[in-house]
């Protein structure tokens, strides 16, 4: 990362915003009751093991177009979409394959965090070993960096990160990261099934019939060892015939629809150029 401390995005002024690195700050995600827009805005500010959430609805739209053109007479599919961020995208998944799915896995390695609050600052942590991830104080934004490179950026972040109190569940809140219209719509759809998954793990259900990851399985997050591992177990999750779309939008929307045959990811359509790992893709051999 290489501005791991922020300003808050109202703490500057507009004129001097393109010199200087801020974001939204994401301190009303926890009292705060937000509307989906504005949730969105804020949670792409949350940042845990240097995968940022950055989202907001509508920016896979002809990428989820183009899996439908696919699905001509099919229905009932069962449907796994990683790393979805706050979800705010698996809507937009869900109401263009409205028709045609039986059950759509809501899945990302963190759908919540914890969160203190002490002295002004504002501390949040991973739910799984309660390790402080970053920090919010008025103005700034601390975020933990595993760069042990010379950078004093980085070295001040990690601090402040390192010297977060120490927390439990009882002297901590639980803050979810899924924005609050999935939520409402999980809670009277149940087709919609939020599971916390890590995808260099085995997926633990049943094999599903189409994978979408949308800007999680980025060169910039992962090296090609660790993303050939992220195949491998997306390619397990997946029975055979099955579809898989990655979506790149970092700059434009962009996105490779591949089939599975046998043990290996075969590319069955593209939008734009196609996504950044395909040709990775297509190397790795499933089991």
């Amino acid at each position: 990362m290489r501005f791991p401390i922020k300003l808050k995005s109202d703490k500057v002024p507009t004129w001097l915003q393109s010199f200087v690195p801020h974001l939204s700050d994401p301190t009303p995600l926890v009292n705060m009751r937000l509307d989906p827009e504005e949730f969105s805005r804020r949670v792409s500010s949350v940042c845990v093991n240097r995968v940022w959430r950055s989202t907001r609805a509508n920016r896979h739209l002809a990428s989820a177009e183009l899996l439908r053109s696919y699905l001509s007479g099919r229905s009932q599919l069962r449907v796994l979409d990683v790393g979805v961020s706050d979800g705010v995208t698996t809507l937009d998944l869900a109401e263009v394959l409205s028709d045609k799915f039986s059950i759509l896995y809501v899945t990302d390695m963190y759908l919540a965090l914890r969160v203190a609050q002490r002295n002004g600052m504002t501390y949040f942590y991973d739910e799984n070993e309660f390790r402080c991830v970053f920090v919010a104080s008025d103005w700034l934004i601390y975020y933990s960096t595993d760069n042990r490179r010379w950078n004093p950026l980085a070295w001040i972040a990690r601090t402040v990160c390192e010297r977060a109190p120490q927390i439990e569940s009882g002297n901590s809140q639980s803050l979810s990261l899924l924005n609050p219209k999935l939520r409402q719509l999980a809670a009277t759809d149940v087709r919609l099934q939020l599971a916390v998954w890590d995808v260099f793990t085995p997926w633990p259900r049943e094999p599903v019939d189409i994978v979408r990851a949308a800007n999680i399985l980025n060169p910039a997050y992962f090296e090609a060892e660790a993303l050939g591992v992220a195949l491998s177990q997306i390619g397990a999750a997946l029975r055979s015939g099955g579809l898989f779309l990655v979506v790149d939008n970092r700059n434009e929307e962009a996105s490779t629809l591949f089939e599975k045959h046998g043990n290996r990811f075969v590319p069955a359509a593209r939008l734009g150029a196609g996504c950044e790992i395909e040709a990775l893709a297509q190397r790795v051999v499933l089991s």
